[in-house]
Formats: C-alpha cells, structure tokens, sequence
C-alpha cells in the first residue's frame, strides 16, 4: 500500500528558545511520492508558518542532493534562508527517514541552484548556510525610484506626520534571484531607532520592490556589525521575523562599509530586530561569491499530515 502519509516538523530558526527566532515548517515528503504544486501551496496555506520546506530524499539523478522547495501561505517562492536551516535541522532530527545524514549536506532548489548546510560543533550546535552573496547596485537619490523610496521609507516610519528627517544612507537593489530586494540604509540619529519603531507596513505596498530590507549600524558593545528589519507585504508577509536571505545582500554591503583594514571574509555579527528577533553569525566570501549565514536551530514540535 502506497504511503499516505508525510512527517512535518516545527522548528524556529535563529533561535534558542522555541517562541524566538524565524518558525518554519518542514514537511518530509517519502521517497516516490510527488506532491503537485497545488498540494503543497495548499499544505502551506493551512499550516499557516511563515515558511513550509518540502523535503524529498536523495537521488541519483540529482547527484545525492536533497530536493527543496519553499511555499508560504500565498506563493512559492525561489529561496528562504531560514527554512533551509530549518530544513536541515530537520534532515538531521530525522534518523528513521534519511540514510545517515553527513554533517555536510546539500539542497538543490527547483530552480536548479545547489545549498550548502553543515553542521557547526556537532549535534545541537549552529547551523551554517551557503547561499549566492547579492551585492547590490546602488539607486541614486534624486532618481525617481530613489525618491520614491524614501517617500515609502518616511511614510513608513511616521516620519511625514511628524516633520521628522531621516537620513538615507544608501540605497541599492538585487539583481538575478534577488532582483525583487532593495537594500535602505537608515542612520540612526536624530532619536529614530530601527528597534522597536512602529511602522506602517502598508506603506511598503507603494514600494518599488516587494522584498524590503532596511538596516542601521549595530551596538558595537554587544559586538553587533548591523541590525535589520525586513518588509514584504506585497510578497505575503507583513514582517519577517528573521529573514536569512536578506543577509545575501546586507552581508557585502556591511563588508565593504567596513574598509579594506578589515578582511572581507571576517564574520561578523547581526541581528534582526522585529518583534521576535533573531541573532546571526554572517560573513562573505567575495572570491566564491557566496554569504554564509549561522544560527541555531529548535525544534518543538512533530506530526504528521496526509498528503493524499
């Protein structure tokens, strides 16, 4: 008899606790089993978590790679960071499901990309990911996007009913897979504080690009190189609570600011300051091209669906 059910696993990414961080839901989808698009963005839709990864075993036709693919309530979407971390936390949690697992494991997208995931300290430590790093292109501040989007950013943030101005820094936006993300550099001065504003995320519908990613130097005493919030409500998500991929861009944007004193490939230190918040570990390797973003991994909860 063909199975007919799918292990799912609730986990939160970036995290140390399970009520913190990114949650994610990872389904196990068994071997010979192909879920249509339409299961899975209906799986997605009621499990109602930011992100459900869909696992299937390795192949031969894949190279042993795992296959992955992302949905949230709405959309599939080409990558998510911080599922793909809970993905492997996943494989990892999962003995009765996979072949032994090696502490390196590799994920191959639907749209052909290969992820990277190794485990950092063994069984119960960080969780590192590899992804193409996103350097981005500057937008100019009296273009017309570029004053569009410090219209949205001030809307946003309160400042036009409240005369207050802020200062854009930079602006700049992704190209290729992360073509849809546009980088805001907001300094913090003048009282504004990224942590802990109130925001109208509806403004960011009038946004150029749907993923917006605003950031601010971190607290150099906690050892912070940047923090960040993520807005999206055009994409299906109003605010994310740690947004991995984000950090694709953020992490040679922050590299460069630093200066050629520093190595562009020394980790640094963020933080994502939404309502949950999360803490990661980036740095960027310019000659691969890539980001390696790191955070832990918990999971609190297990089941399983019917995927008839």
């Amino acid at each position: 008899m063909a199975q007919t059910n799918a292990p799912f696993l609730l986990l939160s990414a970036f995290a140390t606790s399970a009520h913190t961080g990114n949650p994610a839901a990872v389904i196990i989808v068994p071997p010979n089993i192909t879920l249509t698009d339409a299961k899975m963005q209906a799986i997605g839709k009621d499990l109602v978590q930011p992100m459900c990864a869909f696992v299937s075993p390795p192949r031969a036709d894949t190279g042993g790679d795992y296959g992955i693919r992302w949905f949230n309530t709405e959309n599939e979407l080409p990558i998510c960071l911080h599922a793909t971390l809970a993905a492997a936390k996943a494989v990892w949690s999962s003995p009765g499901q996979f072949d032994e697992a090696a502490d390196i494991l590799k994920f191959r997208t639907a749209f052909g990309a290969v992820v990277s995931a190794s485990r950092q300290g063994g069984e119960g430590g960080a969780i590192e990911i590899t992804f193409p790093d996103a350097p981005t292109v500057q937008i100019a501040h009296d273009s017309p996007q570029g004053a569009k989007i410090r219209d949205v950013i001030a809307k946003a943030f309160g400042a036009q009913d409240t005369g207050e101005e802020l200062e854009v820094r930079y602006m700049g936006h992704g190209t290729g897979q992360y073509a849809m993300y546009v980088l805001v550099d907001v300094a913090e001065t003048g009282g504004f504080k990224l942590e802990g504003r109130k925001v109208m995320v509806d403004a960011f519908r009038e946004s150029p690009f749907p993923i917006n990613v605003i950031t601010s130097a971190g607290d150099e005493s906690n050892g912070e190189s940047f923090v960040s919030r993520m807005f999206a409500p055009n994409s299906g998500c109003l605010e994310d609570h740690v947004c991995g991929s984000a950090h694709c861009l953020l992490t040679p944007y922050w590299a460069h600011k630093r200066g050629s004193s520093v190595a562009p490939s020394t980790p640094m230190k963020a933080r994502q300051v939404s309502e949950r918040g999360g803490i990661l570990q980036v740095r960027w390797d310019p000659k691969l091209e890539s980001v390696a973003v790191g955070g832990e991994v918990v999971l609190w909860a297990r089941g399983e669906i019917d995927i008839q």
